[in-house]
């Protein structure tokens, strides 16, 4: 028994010894072969955090050649040979049906669905985006355990950490610590100016390491970044005021992105009261002179339960088996502004906001567009959320899919009136029969 204990111990070693030196030896091989073909090994921690790769890019980096270095036919001076060429040609061909854009986390998928090119994928290449997904995993878990222990409030460092966390952004334009920085002085700005409601504490001074609440608004206004005359200053943040304060100033579509989302999620659901005695006010509830008259019978209205038929400067409105006609007034918007525009797009699209809102793509700058998107989103959010008393948001945001109303159904009636198909050549048609004189766009008030 012994001796059968000691071979299967001695044959788990010589297993395990050789799987490393099978895993060393490909990985020096990959290495070898990244040196032969391209004179130095690639940096791949460069590549693995571009978002915007051409498809000849991406089939030069899997045949270990570096497109910076080398962006044309040659290698180290060298014309590329007849075969690899060709194999180059090929692979670009291959993925530029499938995207124009690419990331090395989304090529290195599409060639794991391509099983004869994952054989031979650089090492490097799979080893860099794994590391990158298991730090995401990391970083996220470890964020996840912090909103588990401390649900209800967190510290500003806390929440600009989540702020700043973009499950697969790369941050090529700015660095994921100037971001948090810049949300965290974002965020403490609005404390001081007594824009967003927080605990503020004050270390004091001695042995004991402790810290004592301020509540002199006088004192409050003179820290600066996070001090005061010496001492350090920090701030607790309920879940519920932060979340208003992100409604007030037009921010709250950043949870669609980040991992704010996770500490939102979190929150209990409010149930609808049993009797009206033991009734509790919905703190995300619009208060009942928001609501507009022709909602105001409708308690506790959920968006599953609207059905929206627009036409024009009107929309028909099903809501529990009552069809009524509402104005866009009676929505909160205005007939002409840029929200009835992308809530009428979106109707030719079956709610879907997509078409819309690339309409906002009007120059190369993606992060003003996106700033530009994500306030045009809360605006109209906010907006048909207060005038028709609904407890849940109207607009949901979807990794793969972007923005889309959850309104139980929504069409337009050009789709059956005219000879319009739905999409685009439906959007065109609203675009030319707008009643401003202005572009699509021209006016940003909603």
């Amino acid at each position: 028994m012994e001796e059968n204990t000691t071979k299967n111990a001695q044959s788990f070693a010589d297993a395990t010894s050789i799987e490393y030196e099978v895993c060393n030896i490909q990985e020096m091989a990959s290495s070898v072969l990244d040196k032969i073909t391209n004179g130095e090994l690639i940096d791949w921690n460069y590549w693995v955090t571009r978002n915007n790769m051409e498809p000849m890019q991406c089939a030069k980096l899997y045949h270990r050649i570096d497109p910076i270095k080398w962006p044309d036919d040659y290698c180290r001076g060298s014309k590329l040979a007849g075969d690899v060429k060709e194999d180059i040609d090929r692979l670009c061909q291959l993925i530029k049906g499938y995207s124009e854009k690419w990331s090395l986390d989304s090529f290195l998928s599409f060639v794991r669905n391509h099983g004869e090119y994952y054989q031979k994928a650089p090492y490097g290449m799979i080893q860099v985006v794994e590391n990158k997904k298991l730090a995401e995993s990391k970083h996220t878990n470890l964020l996840k355990e912090i909103i588990d222990e401390n649900q209800n409030a967190l510290d500003v460092d806390w929440i600009a950490e989540l702020w700043a966390a973009i499950p697969g952004e790369s941050y090529e334009n700015k660095p994921f610590w100037q971001i948090r920085d810049d949300y965290k002085k974002q965020i403490e700005s609005a404390v001081i100016d007594g824009g967003l409601e927080a605990v503020v504490e004050i270390r004091k001074p001695g042995f004991d390491d402790g810290f004592e609440e301020l509540t002199d608004r006088n004192r409050i206004r003179k820290i600066k970044d996070g001090w005061l005359n010496g001492s350090f200053v920090r701030y607790t943040i309920n879940r519920d005021s932060f979340r208003s304060w992100l409604e007030k100033s037009n921010q709250w579509p950043v949870i669609d992105t980040c991992l704010l989302r996770i500490w939102f999620d979190s929150e209990p659901k409010a149930e609808a009261p049993e009797s009206s005695c033991s009734a509790k006010p919905i703190e995300s509830e619009p208060k009942t002179e928001e609501i507009d008259t022709v909602f105001r019978e409708f308690e506790n209205l959920r968006s599953n339960e609207v059905s929206f038929v627009v036409n024009g400067s009107s929309a028909k409105v099903v809501i529990r088996k009552r069809t009524i006609t509402v104005s866009p007034q009676q929505l909160g918007l205005k007939v002409s502004s840029q929200g009835w525009k992308i809530f009428e797009g979106a109707a030719v699209s079956s709610g879907d906001l997509s078409a819309s809102l690339k309409k906002l793509n009007k120059t190369s700058d993606l992060e003003r567009e996106k700033t530009n998107i994500k306030t045009a989103v809360c605006r109209l959010r906010t907006k048909l959320k207060n005038s028709m008393g609904l407890i849940d948001d109207p607009i949901a945001y979807q990794e793969n899919s972007g923005y889309k109303f959850t309104f139980k159904y929504m069409t337009h009636a050009l789709l059956n009136g005219e000879r319009v198909t739905k999409g685009a050549d439906a959007l065109e048609y609203i675009d030319g029969n707008t009643q401003n004189s202005g572009g699509f766009w021209d006016d940003d008030e909603i």
